[in-house]
This record gives C-alpha cells, structure tokens and sequence, in this order.
C-alpha cells in the first residue's frame, strides 16, 4: 500500500529544510532545517574534512578554484556557527580550529610571502 501524500504544509517543511541545508538559499528557521543544518555543518567541520577537501581540489583541473570556492563557503557557514543546543555540544571547538585553518590558508594565498621576494643577488 502506498504512503499517504504529503500535505501542502509537510511539502513546504521539507522543502524548507532542503533550500537551508548549506545556508545559501535561506536559514534554518525550523527546528527540522537546524537539525539538518547542523549535521551538515558537523559532518565538514574536522581537519581531516580539509585534507580531503584538499586531495580532491589536487585532482581538479583547476585546483585553486575549488580550494577558493569551498573555502569562502565554508568560512561563512563556519562563521554563522551552528543553530541547536546538541550541534553546539557534539562541535567540540572543531568549527573554531577549522574557521582558524581557513583563515591562514586566505592569508597565505593572498598575501605576498617574503619568502618569494629573494632574488639570488640575496643568496650570494
């Protein structure tokens, strides 16, 4: 026998949940779409999410890309932190780590290391 169909208003919940998942669309504003929210944000807030995060971006075609593009994503949802009491517990200070990486990773990307500025007549 087939499930009964949702209602209007179960459609609307989920989609609801759905369009707020990564916080582009919407925020959460449901107890459901913070739950779902929270998850997601939990299930990428470790460093090994970032080293895998990194593998993949190395086999892209265009590495940088990838990298500039999750990490922008990925420091804003960092940032915005996480909506539920539970989320909240189960982070263990992982966001606040994560959100640091990022930062570093922006620093070394964007700005001039000093490094780069020796020439050879330095050297010699």
């Amino acid at each position: 026998m087939l499930p009964p169909l949702l209602r209007r208003q179960e459609v609307s919940a989920i989609a609801h949940c759905i369009r707020a998942h990564k916080g582009h669309a919407e925020l959460p504003q449901t107890l459901e779409a913070k739950i779902l929210y929270d998850a997601d944000v939990l299930e990428k807030a470790g460093l090994s999410f970032c080293f895998l995060e990194a593998k993949s971006s190395v086999s892209s075609r265009d590495p940088g890309v990838l990298s500039r593009r999750e990490i922008h994503h990925r420091t804003r949802e960092l940032a915005r932190g996480l909506f539920t009491r539970k989320g909240k517990e189960l982070d263990g200070g992982r966001l606040e780590k994560v959100l640091s990486l990022f930062s570093k990773i922006q620093t070394e990307v964007t700005q001039e290391r000093p490094d780069y500025r020796v020439s050879e007549h330095n050297l010699w």
